[in-house]
Formats: structure tokens, C-alpha cells, sequence
């Protein structure tokens, strides 16, 4: 059975009856994703949403004049649903960790800088994709331990910046660090009040020669979520920004940019020997990673010594951190790959050319317009379903939203497409390519399964089209 498009807001507005009409939840009482998909699962059963998932800014009616108080009602229930994400770990995923290959297929050490692509058009040559491939995948891939790590790290302990990185006086839970890297410093970021002020690791400075890596990881912790949706765009900080920002992502950029970040690029760029500076990030520290590497090579170009260094920057399903004056200046200025796989929501939010302002969401966003203007910075280079080494047919599938399905469907889109695009580049085996049972289908396919993959009971998700 298919939803119809006149049955998408009842779909939403009857999840939201049937969480007995609680918004908003108390942190501690937030519904489960569980929960939420059995909501879901009862009210439609295996239903399609009716717009493709990479048209989700219009098929929820973000970008679409009026309708205000729909549009909130659809923001509010994506609040919550990402809410229930970021609730404490029960567990530490540090032994979800594979060590990172540090070498290309043809044997060339990585990473290397990228090509200066400045002033970056809005998409790059898809040939770009091969060619910095190793490079891309390594990035990466450390980055992707570091958030898998940094949960295992979160302390009662009041920290800003720490020297290398926490021991964990247990193998099994260390970072996987890049072989033949030094730890510079470990930058921590408080959660909220519901997790009792615990800090966690937010990102990582790392040297190796005359390279400087910057990791920023994704949403983990209540407090995230919460700058994730602060998505009103007044200035906030001491960093300086063309046009306006999302205020979230500043406020953010600011604190990592005065614990360390700063005094990092002084120490190891204008005063030492780097000649290569890289920031990534992933989702929400891909959305920082647009600041951080705008404030980084703004930083260096204005000293004599560093004038020439240039900032490369590999922003993973990132989403979008400003308006078009911010976008322009962004393009102008920095060397970034932006990277969407292209069923994957986060970047395709908050919402171009503008995204409801809602006042009585978890996180108001008032605007006496209804709206914030945002645009997405160039340097695009889209991950497809073809694309894939393996099970490109089922990652095709994605294409379909099944709101029964909600949680695979994110971490397939959001975290697995990543990890499994870019191990084409090097011999990583560990790639989370798979969907699909392949021993009882015909769908094939090298490599590990994405986290809930395959569906052992009932039939193969994603499904046939």
C-alpha cells in the first residue's frame, strides 16, 4: 500500500496524537525510536512516503509559502525522532572500530592535499571523486572511529582541551588513531543538563610532518541535538562571518576555535613547519567543519608566514550553515568537497532557499518573516547509488522512505553510504556495503553489513521497488 501525497500530514499529525499529544517531552521520557517506528507501523503499515527522500525539504512543505503550522507540526515530530537519537549510550560502539588503511590501491601514502578548486562552483567534476578518493577515504575514516570512539571517552571530569587523547586503560576501547599520527589534543564540549553536565570529545587536532588534520565529529548527546536544531541565524561568538549563520553551528565553531583550535593553527602553522591543513567533519561536525574551515583560512591567509597555506575541507553529509552572502564568501575562500550521498536528509537541511521558522517547537526558531534564509555552499560532489562497490541496485532503493523503517533507513543513508562509498578508494573490506541477505538472494556483494542489515524476519529492506 502507497500513502498518498494528501496523507502525509495525517500520517505525521496521527503519530503526534499517538504519543497522547506529550509535546513537548521531557528529556527523560523522550518515546524510543522503537517506539516511534511501532507508532508509525501501526497507523500505515509498510506505507511510502509520498516524495522521494532526496525531496524531503519540499515533499514535507519546508520550502512551501504558508502552511506554517503544518510545516511546524512536521518539524516538531523530526525533532523528536532525533531526539530519541540522542539519548545516553548504554553501550560503548568503540568495538564497532576497523583499523584505517593508510595506503592508496597502488600503494601511494595518504592522505595528500586536495587540488585547488577555488572560487568552487556549486557541483565538481565527478572525476574529482577517483582521484582524491584515498585521501577522501582517509579522512574519512578516522573520523568515523573518532565518533564511534568518543562515547566510550564522556566524563563526569570538567575538561576543555586535553594533551593526545584519554587512555582508556582497555584496548578494546581505544581510538584507532591513524598509524604514524601524533595526537596533538582532544577538544571536549559539555552536554546538557539531562545528562548531568557529562563532557565528551567533539574534536581532535592531529600531525603528522608538515600535515594538520582537524576531526569534527556528528551529533551524539542531547546537546547536539539541541545545536543541531538552532538553526536561527543571529551572530553569536567573536569569529567573523559573511552574511548570517546558523546559530547553532556558530556558537559551536566559536567555543572549538578558542579551546584550541586557534591556538593549534598558531602554534603548528604560523610558527612551525605545516605547509597542509584539513578540516573534516561529519553531519553536524560537517556543518562546524563550514565554519571552523572558513575561520581557519581567513586565520593564516592574513599572516605573512602562513599566507599561502590553503585550508582544504571534507564536509560529510553536511548541512547547510547559512544564507547566500555566507554560501559566496564560503565558495570564494575555501577548498572543500562537499559530499551528500543523495537519499541522505541532513544535507538537504535546514531547507534552501528558506526553512520554517517555528516558534513552539522543542527549539524555537521565531522569525516574524516564518522563515530563515539558507543556501548550500558549492564544491558538491554527490554520492550516488551506482557508485556503490557493492549492492548498488539496494542502495538504489533507498530512494523510498518507509517511516516503519525509520531508524535502518538513517543509519543506511546517513552513516553506512559514507563508509561504503569511499572503501572503493583503498583495500578496506570493512565497508558496510551490504543490505541485503546474500545468502539467500541473489543480490551479492564483498564486504560487511550496515548496523540492522539484513532484516532477518520478514521481507528484505530496502525494499523491491
Amino acid at each position: 500500500m502507497r500513502v498518498r501525497a494528501a496523507g502525509l500530514g495525517g500520517l505525521l499529525l496521527s503519530v503526534l496524537l499517538v504519543q497522547a499529544l506529550a509535546l513537548p517531552w521531557p528529556y527523560n521520557n523522550v518515546p524510543s525510536i522503537d517506539s516511534l517506528e511501532g507508532d508509525m507501523c501501526n497507523i500505515y503499515g509498510e506505507a511510502a512516503l509520498p516524495f522521494a527522500a532526496n525531496n524531503f525539504c519540499n515533499g514535507t512543505g519546508f520550502t512551501t509559502p504558508g502552511l506554517l503550522g503544518y510545516r511546524c507540526d512536521v518539524l516538531a515530530l523530526a525533532e523528536h525522532i532525533f531526539q530519541s537519537f540522542s539519548k545516553p549510550n548504554a553501550t560503548c560502539p568503540a568495538a564497532r572500530q576497523t583499523r584505517a588503511a593508510n595506503v592508496s590501491l597502488n600503494g601511494t601514502a595518504i592522505p595528500w592535499p586536495l587540488s585547488d578548486q577555488r572560487p568552487l562552483p556549486a557541483n565538481l567534476p565527478a572525476s574529482l571523486l577517483a582521484a582524491e578518493g584515498p585521501s577522501m577515504y582517509w579522512h574519512w575514516k578516522n573520523l568515523y572511529n573518532f565518533e564511534l570512539w568518543a562515547p566510550c571517552a564522556a566524563t563526569n571530569a570538567s575538561k576543555t582541551q586535553t594533551s593526545g587523547w584519554v587512555r582508556m586503560g582497555n584496548s578494546s576501547l581505544e581510538w584507532l588513531r591513524p598509524v604514524g599520527w601524533r595526537v596533538l589534543s582532544t577538544l571536549w564540549v559539555k552536554d546538557g543538563p539531562a545528562q548531568a553536565g557529562v563532557t565528551w570529545p567533539f574534536a581532535t587536532v592531529l600531525l603528522k610532518g608538515k600535515q594538520l588534520v582537524i576531526l569534527i565529529r556528528g551529533t551524539e548527546t542531547y546537546a547536539d541535538w539541541l545545536t543541531d536544531f538552532t538553526y536561527n541565524e543571529n551572530k553569536t561568538g567573536t569569529l567573523s562571518f559573511p552574511g548570517a549563520t546558523h546559530q547553532g553551528f556558530t556558537a559551536l565553531a566559536n567555543t572549538l576555535w578558542s579551546i584550541g583550535l586557534r591556538a593549534a593553527l598558531l602554534t603548528n602553522v604560523v610558527e612551525g613547519s605545516v605547509t597542509s591543513v584539513s578540516v573534516a567533519g561529519h553531519s553536524l561536525g560537517a556543518g562546524v567543519s563550514q565554519l571552523v574551515a572558513y575561520a581557519a583560512q581567513d586565520y593564516l591567509r592574513h599572516r605573512s608566514r602562513s599566507a599561502n597555506v590553503k585550508v582544504d575541507a571534507y564536509l560529510f553529509a553536511p548541512p547547510n550553515a547559512g544564507d547566500a552572502t555566507w554560501a559566496a564568501g564560503f565558495n570564494k575562500l575555501v577548498n572543500a568537497r562537499r559530499f551528500p550521498f543523495i537519499y541522505d536528509i541532513v544535507p538537504q537541511v535546514p531547507c534552501t532557499p528558506t526553512m520554517a521558522a517555528c516558534k513552539n517547537t522543542v527549539v524555537p526558531n521565531p522569525n516574524p518573516n516564518g522563515t530563515w534564509p539558507y543556501t548550500t555552499v558549492g564544491g558538491t560532489l554527490q554520492l550516488l547509488p551506482a557508485g556503490m562497490p557493492s549492492q548498488a541496485a539496494q542502495w538504489g532503493m533507498l530512494s523510498k522512505m518507509y517511516p516503519c523503517q525509520l531508524e535502518r533507513f538513517l543509519l543506511a543513508t546517513h552513516i553506512c553510504s559514507y563508509n561504503c562509498y569511499f572503501s572503493q578508494y583503498v583495500s578496506d573490506t570493512n565497508n558496510t556495503c551490504l543490505l541485503w541477505n546474500t545468502t539467500t538472494t541473489s543480490a551479492g556483494g564483498v564486504g560487511t553489513y550496515c548496523s540492522q542489515y539484513p532484516v532477518t524476519s520478514g521481507p528484505q529492506y530496502p525494499f523491491t521497488p
